[in-house]
């Protein structure tokens, strides 16, 4: 049996479920896959977000402090960092069902500091408001170069401590290649899907953190520099 479709198959499975218990729909379509439109896109995931929160908590977010998600899919992550203190929580989608069921899901939680736009992320340019930005491996190839070179424009316009977390990291050279950051991260999660610890094959269990000055922050459950 073909191992990507029961992966697939579990995967749908675990987001009816979280959908089910949260009232959140995240439930995977296979007719909203983004890559239909744009190559460099990657299809529609939800991010584990039992991994994020074990990064996120060693944070001290406040009201000004604002987060922008690159592929913000069904709004699952926008939700998700509504408990947390910041003063802006925004994503970018391509997709428009996706941005519409976000949009749903937003409203379905009376948040009124997270919005969503449907715009392809290499022609988003107004991002001076944010000084965290989050991935879940959106996109790769030019369109992650253009939003790479945008993050460093804005960082040039408009100085500020930029972090960015970086969840299934296969573009991390371009960040770290940028010469933007002071402070480079990386982690690896245990995880039965992917037990590669030698970090030679990427699973959704390795996050980075990549912040433009140095910073003191544990590693998840393990550190390597």
């Amino acid at each position: 049996m073909n191992k990507a479709w029961i992966r697939k198959s579990i995967l749908r499975m675990r987001y009816k479920i979280i959908s089910c218990f949260t009232g959140v729909d995240i439930t995977l379509d296979p007719k909203n896959g983004a890559s239909l439109i744009n190559k460099e896109y990657v299809d529609y995931q939800h991010s584990y977000t039992y991994y994020v929160e074990r990064v996120m908590r060693r944070f001290e977010i406040t009201a000004a402090d604002s987060i922008l998600d690159y592929g913000s899919g069904k709004g699952g992550m926008l939700i998700f960092f509504s408990k947390y203190n910041f003063g802006k929580i925004e994503g970018v989608e391509l997709m428009p069902e996706l941005d519409g069921t976000a949009k749903k899901n937003i409203a379905g939680k009376k948040l009124k500091n997270v919005k969503t736009y449907l715009v392809d992320a290499a022609k988003y340019e107004d991002i001076d408001i944010y000084n965290y930005f989050y991935f879940n491996n959106p996109f790769s190839g030019d369109t992650l170069k253009s939003v790479v070179e945008q993050i460093k424009r804005s960082l040039m316009r408009h100085k500020r401590k930029i972090t960015i977390i970086y969840q299934n990291p296969q573009g991390r050279e371009l960040f770290i290649q940028s010469g933007m950051f002071l402070c480079v991260k990386f982690y690896f999660v245990p995880s039965f899907i992917n037990r590669d610890i030698n970090n030679i094959r990427y699973g959704r269990q390795f996050i980075d953190v990549y912040c433009t000055e140095q910073i003191k922050i544990n590693s998840a459950t393990g550190h390597k520099n």
